[in-house]
């Protein structure tokens, strides 16, 4: 494998879920030798031409099926920085439904009472989009420069004064200038820095759940996108819920899509333990 020595700083990025993704792409996105690169952490510049390394312990992009809808929003501009231009015009291949006309109602977010259904008030959102975990996955590992090492699962490191050696399940080592865990919330990179016991999970008191739906009955579909196209938020006694659109087929016509019954629909919820 590649190893540590290279005119770039060599940064190995273990876990290439989306931050690490994202990451990446930002890393790699200019050019620049050591000095420069320098020079830019010094003056609070843009950090990047990186040399890149990414390792994932999943076997390959389908080993994991789970999904999900993500607003967003004020990250956009984040996302500008860290892509290239022509991954950022493919961004709406990972939108939920790509087909809205986006004008003011559909870039809003509205909330509603979950007991009574009423109105409570609605958040503008200019210029979000809702897309979905596996879809913007799928993008950015697609349009990386450099190629994933998928089944790769991180077993030790070792910190020297210049370097990081790593070291993999399979036997295999990679050195480089710095390392970035962005494996998760079990993140094998925090568990050997700082030990098993204070990189443990602490649970807290609330409780997400997501399920993803296909009624195959358009009435049922028009029934949830008619309160919104994109996501409406309902807020109870004890906890807060979604439901949005996961995915929609291409409209018959121009304009905004009916609601058809292939229309996946996405419902989350966020329960509280409110105690005694």
């Amino acid at each position: 494998m590649s190893q540590h020595g290279a005119s770039k700083p060599k940064v190995a990025l273990i876990g290439a879920g989306l931050t690490g993704l994202l990451a990446a792409h930002g890393l790699i996105k200019v050019d620049g030798s050591l000095d420069s690169w320098k020079a830019q952490l010094l003056t609070g510049g843009r950090q990047n031409g990186f040399d890149v390394a990414v390792f994932e312990r999943e076997a390959s992009l389908e080993a994991r099926r789970r999904d999900w809808s993500i607003l967003v929003h004020w990250a956009m501009p984040i996302l500008a920085k860290l892509l290239p231009e022509a991954v950022l015009a493919d961004l709406p291949k990972a939108v939920c439904n790509p087909h809205l006309n986006f004008d003011a109602e559909v870039e809003s977010l509205p909330v509603v009472n979950g007991v009574t259904g009423a109105p409570l008030f609605k958040s503008p959102t200019p210029g979000a989009r809702r897309v979905t975990r596996q879809k913007l996955r799928r993008l950015l590992a697609e349009t990386l420069s450099v190629e994933i090492n998928w089944g790769k699962a991180l077993d030790g490191l070792t910190v020297t004064r210049d370097s990081v050696e790593l070291r993999f399940q399979d036997g295999e080592t990679f050195v480089a200038d710095y390392v970035l865990g962005t494996d998760g919330a079990s993140s094998k990179v925090r568990e050997l820095l700082i030990g098993t016991e204070a990189s443990a999970l602490a649970l807290s008191d609330v409780m997400f759940a997501t399920g993803i739906v296909q009624y195959g009955d358009a009435e049922q579909v028009r029934t949830v996108v008619e309160q919104h196209p994109v996501a409406l938020i309902y807020m109870g006694t004890s906890s807060t819920g979604a439901v949005g659109g996961t995915s929609a087929l291409p409209p018959p016509s121009a304009g905004i899509p009916l609601p058809l019954p292939r229309t996946k629909l996405t419902v989350f919820s966020i329960v509280m333990d409110v105690g005694d």
